[in-house]
Parts: C-alpha cells; structure tokens; sequence
C-alpha cells in the first residue's frame, strides 16, 4: 500500500480491494485515488482522459449538489491536467454554498498572476472549465484568465424547501482540453467536511436530483463508473 508520512493509506495496489467493489490503483479499475487527510482532502477522483484530433473537446463530468442548511457547503479543487501532446496543469479552488457557485484561481506555478507563470505549463495547451445551466445551457466559462469571483446565476433549484425546510440546488460542470490532439483529465480533490455521498455514470441525473432534493448535498461524477473503493458510493 501508499502511505505518506502522516501515516494516512491514500492507495492500494493493483487489484487489490477490501470491499465488495473493485480498486485500486490501476486506472483501468478504479477512478478513485484515495483520500489525502494529512493535506484535508477526504476524497479524490480523477476522470477518464478525453482526447479528439478534429479539436477541443468537453467532458460534462460532475454536478455538484448543496442545500441552505448547516454543514451542506460543498468544497473542492478541480485540477484540469494534460499530458499530451505536452503536460500542463490547471487549477481552481471551488464552493458550492446553497446556489453561489464561488471559484477562486491557483497558481501552482508561481504567485505570479499571469497566464505566462501561473499555471504549470510544460509547452502544452492549458484547459478550462464552465459552469452551466441546464435549463437553458446558458453558461460562463473558466480560464487561466478568469478572475476570481462567485455566481448564481447558473445554478439550478432541484427542490424548495425539500431538504429539513431547505432548498437544495446543483451547480454543473465541464472541462475542456483546451486543443485538438490534447489528451485532458480533471482530477477532483474533496476538502474534508461539507457532505460525503458522491455518485457516478450509473445514477441517472433525474435520480439523482430526486434524491438529493430529499438527502441533500452531494457530488455526482457523470463519466465515472462505480467501480472505487470509496466508502460512501452510492447509486439510485
């Protein structure tokens, strides 16, 4: 097994699995990397790659889901990450609190503001993420350029008053490669605290709407199969 210094397992080996699902490390298995409490993070969770030579491609990977009540504040940084045809790395840090989605831009490599020594850029195409509204799929896109800000203009309402007299709400998300010929992943860091149900790709979105209207908070990775060792995955 991976253990870091503060003695936190973050990983098994290849197959490996302790659960009735399948796991591991191999990421033909699972999707699930892990926690890495020493660093706050309860959870991690990177996507399939997404590639295309005709150019940019989106992946619609994750909807985020919060209510009004205590404890319901969902955060988490989202890593967009190339590794063809050369590597960069892209970073947001991100709260979903009732329906003001809040994006705060990392600059992991510099304190330099700009797009030239901010992100980790090894030559490659750096990527992107956007907000978007289902209703109307009116959306805001975030770039290495974005300031930080908050919004709720494009999160959607899945019940009133639903949840302990709350409301609840969802907020979705894509990331883009960037270019044609990129190869692209997002890779989805939970802080510790807020709330612990994910679900995945066999969970349809109106089940999920449904029950988190009842339930409350959660993350739903729409390109992830349920096969972690994740010990909250759920599937409705």
């Amino acid at each position: 097994m991976a253990i870091f210094a503060s003695n936190y397992i973050i990983g098994k080996n290849d197959s490996e699995d302790s659960t009735t699902t399948q796991g591991g490390t191999n990421t033909s298995l699972s999707f699930y990397r892990g926690p890495l409490l020493g660093m706050g993070y309860k959870a991690i969770f990177q996507t399939p790659t997404v590639f295309s030579s005709s150019g940019a491609t989106t992946s619609d990977f994750l909807t985020v889901y919060s209510s009004s009540h205590w404890g319901q504040d969902q955060m988490f940084d989202i890593s967009v990450i190339s590794t063809y045809y050369r590597p960069s790395i892209v970073t947001w840090r991100c709260c979903l609190q009732n329906n003001n989605f809040i994006y705060h831009k990392l600059f992991e490599g510099s304190d330099n503001r700009t797009t030239a020594g901010g992100d980790f850029n090894a030559g490659g195409v750096l990527g992107s993420l956007s907000i978007y509204r289902p209703s109307d799929n009116a959306s805001q896109a975030l770039t290495t350029n974005t300031a930080d800000g908050a919004t709720t203009s494009y999160a959607h309402t899945v019940g009133s008053g639903t949840y302990s007299g709350q409301n609840v709400y969802k907020q979705n998300i894509k990331f883009n490669s960037g270019g044609a010929y990129v190869y692209a992943y997002a890779l989805v860091k939970i802080f510790d605290g807020g709330m612990n149900r994910i679900f995945f790709s066999n969970s349809t979105t109106g089940n999920v709407d449904t029950n988190c209207a009842s339930s409350g908070a959660a993350f739903h990775f729409k390109t992830i199969s349920q096969k972690t060792d994740y010990y909250n995955d759920l599937s409705v």
